[in-house]
């Protein structure tokens, strides 16, 4: 693997894991609250940081000619990786976990697969 593929390919999408663990490390006290109120956006923000993550696994994957189905890997990697974050948050003093984040985590990494799957099928066309 050379440098510039690591740098173009992989470092995105560990770099969004990191950022991802540093957040859910913080204490939910330290995130603004919305200034109006909207019905279940901290799931609409769990589903866009995972539709991110996949996108970026997606991409990390795709380069490796040894990976057979990349955009499923990357669902799979991304919705495993939000549960095992959720997993983590239970062991916080100031946080907890939420099997519904879990579901939005994963609902963003298959939103991510659905938007892939027809891009790649007008491509085609």
């Amino acid at each position: 693997m050379t440098e510039r593929r690591f740098l173009t390919h992989h470092l995105p999408a560990l770099t969004w894991a990191i950022v991802i663990f540093l957040l859910l490390s913080l204490p939910s006290s330290s995130f603004p609250k919305a200034p109006i109120y909207i019905p279940s956006l901290d799931k609409l923000i769990h589903a866009a940081m995972f539709f991110i993550m996949a996108l970026l696994l997606h991409r990390s994957f795709s380069v490796s000619p040894s990976i057979a189905a990349p955009l499923l890997l990357a669902v799979v990697v991304a919705t495993l990786y939000g549960s095992l974050g959720e997993v983590y948050q239970m062991l916080l003093p100031d946080r907890s976990a939420d099997v519904v984040d879990a579901v939005s985590n994963g609902g963003g990494a298959l939103l991510y697969a659905a938007v892939a799957r027809i891009r790649s099928r007008s491509k085609r066309q």
